[in-house]
């Protein structure tokens, strides 16, 4: 089911520059920028005989990102971006790219966007209180929703509001010191960021 959802999400990513390319739509600049905000990552737990330590859902983020060049129409960028996030208990980063589609509302600019990546979480605790990896880590692609707002304060600097919904396939296995292989799954973060771009 989730390995569906990633699959479908890189063929829009493909189809996104394949639309309409008889109009120029919204005339677009360069950017890169860094946000900063925050993100929460479900989790379920299997195969565990016992109490697990709940970790803590929500996480910090900063996120660093550009857009260089057009996909077909002015108004369809390409989008690469790298995100760091942590908690006392997890630490989350991946890289994703993608491309925004944008639309023009006066000062403001908002897009949707479709994003492809990779990811890995790195446990900084021992979840089952007993195992004999205390850093055990899980890597996973990931595929997801971009969505977003600039608004223009100068000609070269913008405010971003961002956010998304991501879909992965997190699989952390805890061997303990006695008893059967625990395993946490995570399968979706959700994010919210603001920060700033630079045009040019």
């Amino acid at each position: 089911m989730k390995t569906n959802i990633i699959q479908k999400t890189l063929l829009s990513i493909a189809m996104l520059g394949v639309t309409s390319a008889s109009a120029d739509g919204v005339k677009t600049k360069d950017t890169i920028g860094i946000n900063i905000g925050i993100a929460s990552t479900n989790y379920s737990e299997k195969n565990h005989q016992g109490s697990i330590t709940q970790p803590d859902k929500k996480f910090k983020l900063v996120e660093v990102y550009g857009e260089y060049g057009t996909i077909i129409r002015d108004d369809i960028k390409p989008y690469l971006s790298y995100t760091y996030s942590k908690n006392d208990d997890l630490k989350h980063q991946y890289l994703l790219i993608g491309a925004n589609k944008y639309f023009e509302f006066d000062k403001f600019l908002p897009y949707v966007g479709l994003v492809a990546g990779y990811g890995q979480i790195d446990w900084k605790y021992d979840p089952i209180n007993s195992s004999k990896d205390v850093n055990a880590d899980a890597n996973s692609f990931i595929a997801g929703l971009n969505l977003g707002i600039n608004y223009n304060v100068t000609q070269d600097l913008a405010l971003n509001l961002n956010s998304k919904v991501l879909f992965h396939d997190y699989e952390t296995n805890i061997e303990p010191q006695t008893g059967i292989q625990s395993t946490i799954e995570h399968d979706r973060t959700i994010s919210a960021s603001i920060g700033l771009k630079y045009l040019f």
